[in-house]
């Protein structure tokens, strides 16, 4: 049996809200859309996407309970452009959908193949 050695490879989790400020939501082909345009493109080696339940307290003070997206990305400390796409993911995805915010969350994994 030949075992495969772990490498250290960057873990980043983007959550994503569905909920747009107007009280409507936003669609699963919107989603996909996006996901097609955006974040494929940036990450074409493969990704995981996730669909939970969260809630945030709101920049106006109130607790927002809404369907979310999670976006979980592996990708090697050497990928120079990885900061640079993500962030544009976050912005855009912000822009587009009227978010307040998009949550990042970075780790280090131990990952084989």
């Amino acid at each position: 049996i030949i075992e495969s050695v772990p490498e250290t490879w960057n873990r980043t989790e983007l959550y994503f809200g569905m909920s747009k400020p107007d009280g409507t939501v936003i669609t699963e082909a919107e989603f996909k859309a996006f996901m097609d345009r955006e974040i494929t493109s940036r990450f074409p080696d493969g990704l995981t996407l996730l669909t939970g339940y969260g809630q945030y307290l709101g920049e106006n003070g109130e607790i927002a309970k809404e369907t979310s997206k999670v976006l979980v990305l592996f990708y090697p400390s050497d990928m120079t452009n990885a900061n640079e796409n993500i962030e544009a993911i976050r912005s855009e995805y912000e822009k587009l959908f009227q978010q307040e915010s998009v949550l990042r969350v970075d780790s280090l994994e131990q990952l084989s193949f």
